[in-house]
């Protein structure tokens, strides 16, 4: 089953850091152009091109990539991914 990513948000968990952006379009059969926010304002920031092999990369600190449907959902799950709780379990689908 295909899932259309077009239009989607995501963040892009790397170590110590992580970016967040919106999926644009794919340009090609399995590579995406993709638009990071800008780190601060008045900063642009270059679109860059990945493909669907590099967004479903898992390495040694678990999955790089999650995305979601929008803004409002990226937003709930970053403030519930940082609540001062117990450990937290996500369950990873393939």
């Amino acid at each position: 089953m295909a899932i259309n990513i077009e239009n989607c948000v995501f963040m892009l968990n790397k170590e110590e850091h992580y970016r967040t952006g919106k999926i644009l379009g794919e340009i090609t059969k399995g590579h995406f152009l993709v638009e990071f926010n800008p780190p601060e304002k008045n900063v642009n920031v270059p679109l860059e091109i990945y493909s669907i092999e590099e967004m479903t990369q898992v390495n040694s600190m678990g999955k790089e990539w999650f995305i979601f449907k929008n803004k409002g959902e990226l937003d709930k799950w970053y403030s519930w991914i940082n609540e001062p709780s117990g450990p937290k379990i996500v369950k990873l689908v393939k």
